[in-house]
């Protein structure tokens, strides 16, 4: 309270760098990074910390790893448990197929639990999902609480791993996903969504689909409303951007059934929207139906077709 600096001896690491840090419940720290030992004394690529910040020679992961291996993101289940993932490498020179750490649960004292299955599928990032099950990334997958793979979110897109950590993965509101993915060698970013079943989500306007230029995203962040906030990078210039869920008022999969015209409009959130029609270019505007009020995502619309040629209208409310 008296602003006055304090100053505690933290532990010596023979590699200084760190990948992840995780706060547990009872104040302790949990340590991942490049270092094979603390204070001296051995610790492989894990360590814990006291909440004096001392070190806690009681936890001890290193029969855990592959010399080459490193974790990446940290995590606590809903019983305090800590899961530990990694995907990336120390050093690639020499190594032949190497195995990424992988997703693995840890006991108080560092094993690994056995009640987990331990999966070596590459793990850059770790999400609890309210019902229990897991969401690691990136390609994302889900897994039961204790680890089985229950579902492989597909790409459908010409995929190139970047190898990334937890601030280009986010979950939305609604349990979609969204993480940037690059396209062929070209350095160009695309931003595509996936459905909580993991299919892949064609609603979702991508606009950086359509950017010419090289562009890099950088960093993803889902608002409670829905939208998301985008750091991009560009040849000469670096921007935030906000993306509402969906474009608005562009019509997806229109079709003829019947006497009527159908379509799936998408929309913004709380915003409302008046559908008219014409039945030519200069003809007088008929409102269709009642006013929708838009919450992000795709609505279905309909109207009724007129004799020969006519035209739809979508404006919002304001207008």
């Amino acid at each position: 309270t008296s602003g006055q600096r304090l100053a505690r001896a933290f532990p010596r690491l023979d590699l200084p760098s760190d990948t992840s840090v995780l706060d547990l419940p009872d104040g302790r720290w949990l340590l991942a990074g490049r270092f094979t030992r603390v204070n001296s004394s051995p610790a492989f690529r894990l360590a814990r910390l006291k909440s004096d910040l001392s070190w806690d020679s009681s936890f001890d992961a290193s029969s855990n790893f592959i010399s080459y291996q490193l974790v990446n993101t940290l995590a606590l289940d809903p019983q305090g448990r800590v899961l530990a993932g990694g995907a990336q490498f120390s050093s690639e020179g020499g190594i032949t197929n190497p195995i990424p750490f992988g997703l693995v649960r840890l006991l108080e004292n560092g094993a690994a639990d056995p009640a987990f299955r331990r999966s070596q599928e590459a793990v850059y990032s770790i999400h609890l999902e309210p019902d229990g099950t897991w969401i690691t990334g990136f390609p994302f997958r889900r897994w039961s609480p204790n680890g089985e793979l229950l579902k492989a979110f597909p790409f459908g897109l010409n995929y190139v791993n970047v190898g990334t950590t937890d601030h280009r993965s986010a979950r939305l509101p609604d349990g979609r996903w969204i993480h940037p993915i690059r396209v062929g060698a070209l350095s160009r970013d695309r931003l595509p969504r996936w459905r909580p079943d993991g299919s892949f989500d064609e609603h979702f306007w991508d606009r950086f689909a359509t950017n010419r230029a090289p562009i890099q995203i950088t960093a993803v962040s889902a608002v409670p409303d829905g939208s998301v906030l985008v750091g991009v990078q560009g040849p000469d210039f670096t921007s935030l951007e906000r993306l509402l869920p969906d474009s608005d008022r562009q019509l997806s999969t229109p079709s003829v059934s019947g006497t009527e015209f159908r379509a799936g409009l998408f929309t913004q959130p709380d915003r409302n929207y008046r559908i008219r029609y014409r039945a030519s270019l200069n003809g007088a505007p008929q409102s269709i139906g009642p006013i929708l009020r838009g919450d992000g995502y795709l609505t279905p619309v309909s109207a009724p077709l007129g004799a020969g040629e006519g035209y739809w209208e979508v404006l919002p409310e304001s207008q």
